[in-house]
């Protein structure tokens, strides 16, 4: 037994006030008793049918929620995907860029082409070769 103030019908919800509302009706409606005449069994009778058809209703309801809220759901994710998609291939283009100056930022004497006149131009060829060879990868795999 649930203590007071837990059960589904004292907070209000829908679905569990009308299925406790359909017993009720079913056993006024379906078992004989001296205390009720036959006008008031036919009066319970249609309102036993007007529950079953909220219950039912309200049931459609529910699950046409569910399936809006499922879809919506299923939207953002495929969203995040694209833009997830988006970071990563972003990320993979700036790799080299990132590498190659980190190499060069460093304070050492012996660095490759750093002595020489054409050093930094050649090292920014080199970088854009990178992520120009990385862009067409990605477009040949298709992710771009």
């Amino acid at each position: 037994m649930l203590p007071l103030g837990e059960h589904p019908a004292e907070r209000g919800e829908p679905l569990a006030v009308f299925s406790l509302e359909r017993d009720v009706f079913s056993v006024l409606t379906n078992r004989p008793s001296t205390l009720l005449t036959p006008d008031a069994q036919v009066y319970f009778r249609d309102i036993y049918d007007h529950v079953l058809r909220i219950n039912d209703s309200l049931e459609a309801f529910r699950e046409l929620l569910s399936n809006t809220l499922d879809s919506y759901l299923t939207q953002v994710s495929n969203r995040l995907g694209l833009v997830t998609k988006a970071l990563s291939v972003i990320a993979t283009i700036s790799v080299p860029f990132v590498v190659v100056s980190g190499m060069w930022g460093m304070n050492f004497t012996q660095i490759p082409l750093s002595h020489t006149s054409h050093g930094f131009w050649t090292m920014l060829v080199v970088q854009l070769a990178l992520g120009g060879l990385l862009l067409a990868l990605l477009r040949w795999r298709k992710l771009l």
